[in-house]
């Protein structure tokens, strides 16, 4: 259990990691083929619908860096259900700077050695606008 843990935590950051490099093939990658994803009131099934509602949002958001915070799972076999609090930091295309904290509630599962999320929730739980002068650069280099 713990070894499958670790690779659902990982999971989870790789998701993370592509949101920060705005890498679309990645993010893709950690979506079941038939997963959905609940967002502000939305639901998007299958990566395809997944994939055409992320790509024009992480447009509007010109930089960000998502953090993984604390979190639970519960493993049963190749199925998992997490939580997990994350904090992000973005400057939006309009130059609105903001830190918002959200807690994402998954439901993963294991197809072919790979974990991936089969349904993801996520709720904001806290939005605060940023005014100090923030410098950005490019997480490549």
């Amino acid at each position: 259990m713990e070894h499958a843990y670790c690779e659902i935590r990982a999971l989870v950051e790789r998701y993370a990691d592509a949101i920060n490099r705005r890498d679309a093939e990645a993010y893709e990658d950690t979506w079941a083929p038939d997963g959905v994803w609940e967002i502000r009131g939305n639901s998007y099934a299958g990566r395809e619908a997944i994939m055409a509602y992320w790509k024009p949002l992480m447009a509007g958001i010109p930089w960000v860096l998502q953090t993984i915070n604390n979190g639970t799972v519960d493993i049963v076999g190749d199925a998992a259900t997490c939580r997990w609090f994350h904090t992000d930091f973005a400057v939006l295309a309009d130059g609105t700077k903001r830190m918002a904290i959200g807690l994402y509630y998954d439901a993963c599962s294991r197809e072919d050695g790979r974990w991936r999320f089969a349904h993801r929730s996520y709720v904001r739980m806290a939005e605060i606008p940023l005014s100090a002068d923030v410098r950005t650069f490019s997480p490549t280099g």
